[in-house]
């Protein structure tokens, strides 16, 4: 049997696929540490109002900036004390397939399989996952029409949102 001529588009969205499902894995807890993340960067905003005013010089700006980076740095690192979650993994996975993503993009694909796997990184780079879980009708039309045709595309292919093996009943 000869190889498929999207054979290294379709090795690439297999990686991606895997990291998505990592990603995936990670998100309820990486969700969980940004919102107090947020909540400390709120914090160190309404304690620095003047963060970024007109007319700061340079050196000026400079140092308040380095301020701001020291404070996130430590809430950063007191939220990783506290709930024993480093967020570097996830920012690696995200580094990781968006590298993965610029190649997909670049590569035409010929096949159908080569189709889902542009379809499966349109997914993840033009709609939220709520645009997915959510009734369609309660959609604007232009999401209506690119969750049909990635949804479309992945079920011709055979498979789900992640590259999984479903059966045509399935989609």
């Amino acid at each position: 049997m000869q190889p498929s001529p999207d054979a290294e588009l379709i090795a690439l969205g297999r990686e991606f696929d895997a990291i998505s499902i990592e990603m995936d894995r990670l998100k309820p807890e990486f969700d969980e540490i940004s919102e107090r993340y947020i909540a400390a960067e709120r914090a160190w905003a309404a304690q620095n109002p003047a963060y970024y005013p007109s007319g700061l010089s340079e050196t000026e700006m400079a140092d308040a900036r380095q301020k701001r980076h020291v404070f996130v740095a430590t809430a950063m690192r007191s939220i990783a004390e506290q709930t024993g979650y480093d967020p570097h993994p996830m920012h690696d996975l995200h580094s990781r397939r968006d590298a993965l993503a610029d190649r997909i993009a670049k590569m035409p694909a010929t096949t159908i399989e080569g189709l889902a796997v542009h379809a499966r990184h349109a997914a993840e780079y033009t709609l939220c996952s709520e645009d997915f879980e959510e009734d369609i009708g309660d959609l604007d039309w232009d999401k209506v029409a690119v969750r049909s045709l990635i949804v479309s595309l992945c079920g011709v292919a055979g498979v789900d949102l992640r590259g999984r093996p479903v059966s045509k009943q399935e989609t």
